[in-house]
């Protein structure tokens, strides 16, 4: 049996490595996600949006305190180009959306977006990694397309320069439904 190692002394860091799997890893992101003070605000005081993700499931799961049909929570797949079985969800959900911590069950999307004020919150899980800049961006498509549509290839990495494409799409000229 190893010996027991010795508390480190006050004021020095001590370093720690855990693996978790992917699902173990959603869920930690879920429950800091409805830890965050603006969130808790939000509930509280006004609006909070869970749009459709595989992680954003795991944090509708904990604000909302019981399980969801997660498959049914996303808007698209990522396949691989090549095979891969594609699988259809059963049913789908609508986005969460919570108005003073009270689920809106006849409040469509769009008309919830055209209500939010200072202080509301949007959940929106990142679908597009650039490991070179360490940054992760969130696609969003137009109002008659999901996101996860269109985007077809072997990783999720995204090519391009995403400061650019940020700037491009925040100029004031920009129409993004072309």
């Amino acid at each position: 049996m190893p010996a027991a190692e010795e508390p480190a002394p006050a004021g020095e860091s001590v370093q720690a490595q855990v693996i978790l799997t992917v699902s173990e890893s959603k869920r930690l992101i879920g429950r800091a996600v409805a830890q965050m003070p603006a969130v808790k605000q939000a509930l509280k005081e006004g609006m909070v949006i869970i749009c459709k993700g595989t992680t954003t499931g795991y944090v509708a799961e904990e604000i909302l305190g019981r399980k969801i049909e997660r498959g049914a929570f996303v808007t698209g797949r990522t396949y691989p180009e090549k095979g891969g079985q594609r699988l259809e969800p059963e049913s789908t959900l609508p986005e969460v959306i919570l108005i003073k911590g009270q689920l809106q069950t006849n409040l469509p999307l769009a008309e919830a977006v055209k209500k939010l004020q200072a202080g509301d919150v949007v959940i929106k899980g990142a679908n597009a990694l650039y490991y070179e800049d360490k940054l992760a961006a969130g696609i969003i498509g137009a109002p008659h397309c999901s996101s996860g549509n269109r985007l077809r290839s072997p990783s999720r990495q995204a090519a391009g320069d995403v400061q650019q494409r940020r700037q491009q799409a925040n100029a004031p000229h920009a129409n993004q439904w072309d």
